[in-house]
């Protein structure tokens, strides 16, 4: 069941099944309590969670902004370029995450240069449409045309 929801995940959606056991086996299951913090805003994390049973709330400066379910990530940005999280996750309810710490995570990737690339390769095509789904939604909104008026308005030529 866990290779499953590691399988669903974009990050991994181009692994086989061999691999994805290599990921499964640097991982770890976790149980947090209903409304134990997973994630914490601004405060840094080593590792990655994939909600197996539960869900989880996520929140900016206090307000909600989606709850999670199974197979989403929890801190997939944070994994991937180092940096602080952007939201805070809590569990909902008592919820099961798979977690991989990313020096694990490095180790294996320094490791199988093969594997890496598919990895990679799915980051940057998952990267790519959340881009363009960004670009669609911004396109969509009334205030996109007040922008582009007053841009228009600023030609020098």
């Amino acid at each position: 069941m866990a290779i499953e929801i590691l399988k669903g995940f974009d990050l991994f959606s181009m692994l086989d099944e061999h691999e994805l056991e290599k990921i499964y086996q640097i991982s770890e299951e976790v149980i947090f309590k209903q409304g134990e913090l997973i994630v914490k805003e601004n405060v840094s994390i080593d590792s990655l969670f994939i909600i197996k049973d539960g869900c989880a709330r996520i929140t900016k400066e206090g307000r909600l902004i989606v709850i999670l379910g199974k197979g989403s990530p929890i801190g997939e940005l944070s994994f991937i370029d180092k940096g602080l999280p952007s939201a805070t996750a809590a569990a909902e309810e008592s919820t099961t995450l798979i977690k991989i710490l990313s020096e694990d995570f490095d180790k294996l990737m320094g490791k199988d240069k093969e594997m890496a690339n598919k990895v990679y390769r799915a980051v940057a095509l998952a990267l790519c449409q959340k881009l363009r789904d960004t670009n669609e939604w911004l396109f969509t909104r009334d205030w996109l045309a007040d922008i582009e008026k007053e841009a228009n308005s600023r030609r020098y030529f």
